[in-house]
């Protein structure tokens, strides 16, 4: 299973796509009845359980998009990204384009040395809740 994930600069988390492997024949509905969740946009499969073009597009329309506009209205976005052909390729690019999303890409297996979440967001929470202790 994979976990599609991100989080607004204000600290507020958008909505995750977990993605199994297999046909989308596999993906039961029980396997989500218990979580409350109305939008199946949560959750896909692939063959080998991994992202591909056209689950990166998904994302970025159902998931992404439709999540930051609320926020954002018409001003541009940052969509800091790792380097997975996924969500760099130009159908994703053009998409993003036309939603006013300006994409900041990592080095292709990169992210797991520089932790942008782990170092910046959450390491700054850690230290603020550790001065409290």
């Amino acid at each position: 299973m994979l976990l599609l994930a991100y989080i607004y600069v204000d600290g507020t988390a958008g909505n995750p796509l977990l993605i199994y492997q297999g046909a989308s024949e596999s993906l039961k509905n029980t396997w989500i009845d218990d979580l409350n969740i109305t939008d199946a946009d949560f959750f896909t499969t692939s063959p080998n359980g991994w992202s591909n073009h056209d689950i990166g597009l998904k994302w970025l329309k159902t998931s992404f998009h439709s999540n930051i506009k609320g926020k954002a209205g018409n001003r541009t976005c940052l969509l800091v990204l790792d380097g997975h052909s996924s969500h760099i390729n130009m159908a994703f690019i053009t998409q993003a384009t036309e939603y006013n999303i300006v994409l900041l890409v990592f080095l292709l297996h990169s992210t797991h040395k520089l932790q942008p979440l782990d170092n910046l967001f959450l390491g700054l929470l850690l230290q603020s809740t550790e001065s409290l202790a």
